[in-house]
C-alpha cells in the first residue's frame, strides 16, 4: 500500500478479506475486482420473474436475450461495483462499491 495525505493506493490483487455489513469475507486469490455495477437478465421477450425463474435451466433460453434491468448510477446507486469469489464453492459476492466498509490486504515488505 502506498498512503500519502491525500491518497491510499490499494492493489486489488492483494485484497485478502472484505468487510461488509454482515462481517468479514475471505477473497479467493486474485479474484477481487472493480467494474460497472448493474443487474442483467438473459431470456426471451420482456422480463417476467415468475416465468423466467421456471425456465432458468434451459440452455437455449439463457442465450436468447440480455437485458439490463438496472444500470450502475441509476437512482443514485453507485455506478462502480465490486465482485470476488468467496471461499464457498462457485460463490461470487458482488455489490456497489459503497457497500465495502474496509479491505484487508497483504502489505509489501
Amino acid at each position: 500500500m502506498s498512503c500519502h495525505p491525500a491518497v491510499c493506493a490499494i492493489d486489488v490483487n492483494k485484497v485478502q478479506r472484505v468487510l461488509l455489513a454482515d462481517g468479514w469475507h475471505a477473497v479467493r486469490k486474485n479474484s477481487f475486482t472493480l467494474d460497472a455495477y448493474e443487474f442483467i437478465w438473459h431470456g426471451a421477450g420482456e422480463y417476467d420473474p415468475q416465468r423466467d425463474h421456471e425456465r432458468k435451466g434451459e440452455a437455449r433460453f439463457m442465450q436468447e436475450t440480455r437485458q439490463t434491468l438496472h444500470g450502475g448510477g441509476q437512482s443514485g446507486v453507485c455506478a462502480t461495483g465490486f465482485a470476488f469469489q468467496s471461499d464457498e464453492e462457485n460463490m461470487v459476492i458482488a455489490g456497489p462499491l459503497t457497500a465495502i466498509l474496509a479491505v484487508e490486504y497483504l502489505a509489501k515488505r
